[in-house]
């Protein structure tokens, strides 16, 4: 009975072990692929509020939003630039298992924004804001 005892116990431990390794791999690669500078590419608002993108709601961003690189660091700075001029400064961090993204840009009038990740890869990320309606999403691509 001890054997059996000791035998299952090793395996919780070795289940806990392995359970715990996986979310922060996965904390790591999202940060990781976060990483580094994004442009607005596109623009989507939900006009007819089905909850998805649809191909007649994309539109071209605005020449002031397609204009700006959002440069995200590792230790959770960021830096917004517009035709290779600092246009302001920002922090950021991932909420919720990595489902929400946070940006707090110091001296904004809109100081904080936490928008929904749909899509974060290494060269894509789409970015659902819900605190207005329709829901407005915003396509990134990853600058090189």
């Amino acid at each position: 009975m001890k054997k059996y005892l000791i035998i299952i116990s090793c395996t919780c431990i070795l289940a806990i072990f392995v359970f715990s390794c996986k979310k922060s791999a996965s904390s790591s690669v999202q940060q990781n692929n976060l990483t580094g500078n994004w442009r607005i590419t596109r623009i989507a608002t939900d006009s007819n509020r089905n909850g998805k993108i649809d191909n007649n709601e994309l539109i071209a961003p605005t020449s002031y939003d397609s204009t700006h690189i959002y440069a995200f660091s590792s230790d959770g700075s960021g830096m917004v630039t517009s035709a290779g001029s600092n246009t302001g400064s920002f922090t950021w961090a991932l909420l919720n298992n990595n489902t929400y993204l946070k940006l707090y840009f110091s001296g904004s009038i809109t100081d904080q924004v936490i928008e929904q990740i749909d899509t974060l890869s290494a060269e894509v990320m789409t970015l659902r804001d819900t605190s207005v309606n329709p829901i407005v999403w915003n396509l990134y691509t990853k600058q090189h």
